[in-house]
C-alpha cells in the first residue's frame, strides 16, 4: 500500500499536485494585491457590461492584426526550430533521431537565455531591430535549408544554437510588446486572442502542415518558404507600426 501511494507522487503527477497548491496560494496572494489606478478605472468600465471582444473589434482591430502578423511569424519559427526540426532532419536527411532529441532537450535552456537577454537589453529590441531581424531571418532560412545536405550534424547543432538564441530573444520580447498595444480595458482579451491564434493555431498546426506539404510537393526546403510567407506578412505589419508603439521602457 505504501509503494502504491508513493509512486504516483514521485512521477509526473506530482507536478500537477504542486501546480494546484501554487494555484491556491496565488489566489490568496492575488486577493491581497492593491490594484493600480488603471485597473480601478477598468472596474468602472466593467459595470457597463461591454464585452471585451466587441471592444477589440470596434476600437482595436488594427493592433490585433499587427500583433497577429508578428505573432504568427514568431510562433512559426518557434514551432519549426523547437519542435519540428528533429523529425525533419531524421526523416529527410537521416540524421540520428536520438542525437537530435538529446539536443532538443536543451532547447528550453537556450530560450531562457534568449529571454534574459531580451529583458536585460530591452532598449535594443524595438521596431528597428525587428525590421532588421525579419528579412535577415528569411534570408538565413533559405541559405540554411539549402545547406542541410552538405552539413555535418555537429555543424547543424551549432547553427541551431545561434538560431534558437535569436528566436528566444524575439519571442521573449513579444509578450512585453503586446501589453503596449492595448489599453487596460481590453489588454487581457487582446493579448489572449493574439497568443491563442499565434501560438495555439499556427504553432500547433505547423508540424502537421509542413510534413503534408513536403510530401505533396517534394520540396525539401519548403519550411524556408513557409517561414518566409509569415515573415513577409510580419514585415509589412511592422512597417505600419510606429517606433513609439514598440518602446516599452524609456
Amino acid at each position: 500500500l505504501q509503494t502504491h501511494f508513493i509512486l504516483p507522487f514521485s512521477s509526473w503527477r506530482g507536478a500537477f499536485v504542486l501546480g494546484g497548491l501554487f494555484g491556491i496560494l496565488s489566489y490568496f496572494l492575488r486577493k491581497k494585491v492593491t490594484e493600480s489606478p488603471e485597473f480601478i478605472k477598468y472596474r468602472l468600465i466593467l459595470q457597463q457590461e461591454i464585452v471585451p471582444l466587441k471592444m477589440l473589434y470596434r476600437n482595436h482591430l488594427k493592433p490585433v492584426w499587427q500583433l497577429l502578423s508578428l505573432g504568427a511569424f514568431l510562433a512559426s519559427t518557434l514551432a519549426v526550430f523547437a519542435f519540428y526540426m528533429p523529425t525533419y532532419l531524421a526523416n529527410f536527411y537521416h540524421f540520428p533521431l536520438s542525437k537530435l532529441m538529446e539536443f532538443n532537450s536543451y532547447t528550453i535552456v537556450i530560450f531562457i537565455i534568449g529571454s534574459l537577454i531580451a529583458g536585460f537589453f530591452d532598449k535594443y529590441f524595438g521596431r528597428g531591430f525587428f525590421l532588421f531581424f525579419v528579412p535577415s531571418f528569411i534570408l538565413l532560412m533559405f541559405i540554411l535549408f539549402n545547406l542541410y545536405p552538405f552539413l555535418h550534424l555537429q555543424q547543424i547543432l551549432f547553427i541551431h544554437i545561434f538560431v534558437l538564441l535569436i528566436v528566444g530573444i524575439v519571442n521573449g520580447r513579444f509578450p512585453v510588446i503586446c501589453a503596449t498595444f492595448f489599453p487596460v480595458s481590453v489588454r487581457y482579451s487582446g493579448v489572449a486572442l493574439v497568443y491563442n491564434i499565434s501560438f495555439g493555431i499556427v504553432a500547433g498546426s505547423t508540424q502537421m502542415l509542413l510534413t503534408w506539404l513536403i510530401k505533396l510537393t517534394g520540396i525539401i526546403w519548403l519550411p524556408a518558404i513557409y517561414l518566409s510567407i509569415f515573415g513577409v506578412i510580419a514585415f509589412i505589419s511592422l512597417c505600419s507600426i510606429t517606433s513609439k508603439k514598440m518602446v516599452v521602457y524609456q
